[in-house]
């Protein structure tokens, strides 16, 4: 029995719902739709987000406001040379990050200066995993539920018609809650802890149009160290345990990596654009979990995270048929930051294979209707017993769904550019 040195080693939580360990796509209709290629194609208020230095090509009022939907399913099998048999099945648990953004842009005569200034929400990270209560793997790990929430203010300037800079600042907010059974003697009894914590960052951005039809952007997005805290508590733990397993405060730190994307968009046909787009995260940032209780307990466990990257190509259509439709697909292919043999089943992880589909329709001048969905196919992954990682053994077939719904607003003129 590890005592509570054991709960507190399974609060190591590597990875969250997409492979690049626990950022979250874009969950805006029109960006997930394309895999999230647009950092240089963005044409509504989610340039806050996306690239903010496109909002000085804006114009007037822009509101985009979207609901998604993510279900992240993990199902783990026995492998042979361990004591465990059969599989598990993690159980379904909806989560509905949400993508609100606005903004105002406009023109300076003199000097002529193009302008826009945009605040948005959204889930920035995170990632759940709920595995049964009674899985073999329990007393690692039963539920974690972690997000990242993300606050932007930012700004974009135009100070020549070709050249576009922007930037601002991030607020991070971070809150997770994970669970565990500890077993002792026969007996078994439920432990979890709750922390919530912030941090500031900031974000840097450019966009560059050499001709009418071709858009370079660039977006980095700074690293965000929170330190989390909160409780930890220990549901009637046995008498024997009682003075080691007392109820307290605890800390965690957590960094949100830093974040780098680099693309283009190519405007082919009046009807066809294509985006191309290379993302970079920092994970090596994220080198290790370190749990601290207020009763005397420590805990630091290494992750050996590296660095991750996306590749990401994407296209949206506009048929003539149907002049206020939009239709829209991408792919994706991500290089995982997890090594497999550190991999755990606190949030399975892998290298992912995902595309995307979407479509807009304007209802009415200025306001549209937009809808996504992207699917995650995960590598499998085997972690093997033994070794010093402390890894609950198994072989992981992972997918993850997300889909998502919003409206923009725009005043004067939607796609003015």
């Amino acid at each position: 029995m590890r005592k509570d040195a054991l709960f507190f080693a399974a609060l190591v939580v590597p990875g969250l719902a997409a492979a690049s360990g626990y950022e979250l796509p874009n969950v805006n209709p029109r960006d997930l739709a394309m895999c999230g290629s647009l950092v240089a194609a963005q044409d509504s208020a989610s340039a806050v987000y996306g690239n903010p230095a496109a909002l000085a090509r804006l114009d007037g009022l822009n509101v985009s406001a979207a609901v998604s939907a993510l279900d992240f399913r993990s199902t783990w099998h026995a492998v042979p040379g361990t004591p465990y048999t059969g599989s598990t099945q993690s159980d379904t648990s909806l989560v509905t990050p949400p993508a609100i953004y606005a903004s105002w842009s406009g023109r300076l005569e003199r000097p002529d200066l193009g302008y826009g200034v945009g605040v948005g929400f959204t889930v920035a990270g995170g990632g759940n995993v709920f595995w049964p209560s009674d899985w073999q793997g329990r007393f690692d790990i039963v539920s974690v539920d972690r997000r990242v929430y993300g606050t932007y203010f930012t700004v974009g300037l135009e100070p020549i018609r070709w050249l576009r800079v922007g930037g601002g600042l991030i607020w991070y907010r971070g809150t997770e809650h994970l669970t565990q059974q500890i077993g002792f003697q026969g007996t078994e009894f439920n432990a979890q802890v709750g922390m919530k914590g912030d941090a500031l960052s900031f974000d840097l951005s450019a966009e560059v149009q050499p001709i009418p039809a071709l858009r370079l952007g660039v977006d980095y997005k700074h690293q965000g160290p929170l330190s989390l805290k909160g409780q930890a508590h220990f549901d009637d733990p046995p008498a024997e345990l009682a003075s080691s397993l007392q109820d307290q405060g605890a800390t965690h730190d957590l960094t949100f990596p830093n974040h780098l994307g680099v693309a283009l968009a190519y405007q082919l046909f009046p009807e066809l654009l294509l985006t191309a787009q290379f993302t970079w995260f920092r994970f090596i940032v994220y080198d290790r979990d370190f749990f601290a209780g207020d009763r005397g307990f420590s805990l630091s466990v290494q992750r050996n995270y590296h660095n991750a990257h996306m590749y990401r190509l994407g296209a949206e259509y506009a048929p003539n048929a149907v002049p206020r439709l939009k239709i829209r697909a991408g792919v994706e292919r991500d290089i995982n930051p997890t090594p497999p043999e550190w991999m755990s089943a606190t949030i399975p992880d892998a290298e992912i294979w995902a595309a995307g589909v979407g479509a807009s329709y304007e209802i009415l001048q200025g306001l549209a209707v937009h809808a996504a969905y992207f699917h995650a196919f995960y590598d499998e992954v085997t972690t093997n017993a033994g070794g010093t990682n402390n890894v609950f053994p198994g072989r992981y077939n992972t997918r993850a769904n997300l889909a998502s719904i919003g409206v923009t607003w725009a005043v004067p003129q939607f796609w003015r550019r």
